[in-house]
């Protein structure tokens, strides 16, 4: 019994899906604020998934101030990237009408939030803080700047994580690293099946005890 229990745990645990969590930071300049890359890869067709979580900053006041208004912009990337390999935009989680956009523990809606079908191949998800509108202007995307843009309640950086779907693949662009990677971070989902049998295995071994000490 002991070994059935321990055989479905290890089978089950290895079917638990995971997700990758990376952290970036947008900074503001004189002329505007940065942009950030993310670049991936799929090996196959499926559906990707990518939530933003902004962190607060301490403002004036000793108030908690927000300090980005997030915009993704998802582009199909062959190493010359333009306004016109745009494939997916999105500003405010609650536009996507589903509340997985706050299950990484947003609290806002103007955390981004992007679930889409990708055929097999190589994307860059471009971050940057909302200016008049939601899409970039090539001139943005080719020096890296959100020109004339104010990250909101005057801050001067703006620190914020991706969850990405398990099935996405991290490389590096021509030019270097993704942005302000500090590297992906694998973030097991919580296997309930594998806790509900290793709380059984706790009682059988517990309804042992107590028959052998009656």
């Amino acid at each position: 019994m002991i070994r059935l229990i321990l055989v479905c745990i290890c089978f089950i645990s290895s079917l638990a899906q995971a997700s990758y969590i990376t952290t970036g930071t947008l900074h503001q300049t004189a002329v505007g604020t940065t942009i950030d890359y993310w670049y991936f890869y799929l090996e196959s067709d499926d559906v990707v998934t990518v939530n933003l979580r902004s962190f607060n900053n301490s403002g004036w006041f000793r108030r908690s101030t927000v300090a980005l208004d997030s915009v993704f912009n998802l582009y199909s990337y062959d190493g010359n990237l333009n306004a016109s390999d745009r494939i997916a935009t999105n500003d405010d989680s609650s536009r996507s009408r589903n509340n997985d956009a706050y299950s990484d523990g947003s609290t806002i809606s103007q955390d981004s939030y992007l679930s889409t079908y990708l055929t097999a191949g190589a994307y860059v998800l471009l971050v940057s803080d909302y200016n008049i509108n939601e899409y970039l202007t090539d001139f943005d995307i080719l020096t890296g700047i959100n020109i004339g843009d104010n990250l909101p309640n005057f801050q001067t950086y703006a620190n914020y994580a991706l969850t990405w779907s398990e099935n996405v693949g991290f490389s590096d662009d021509d030019a270097g690293d993704n942005s302000d990677d500090t590297g992906h971070t694998d973030v097991p989902e919580p296997p309930t099946l594998s806790l509900f049998l290793i709380g059984l295995l706790g009682l059988y071994q517990v309804r042992n005890k107590l028959k052998w000490r009656a």
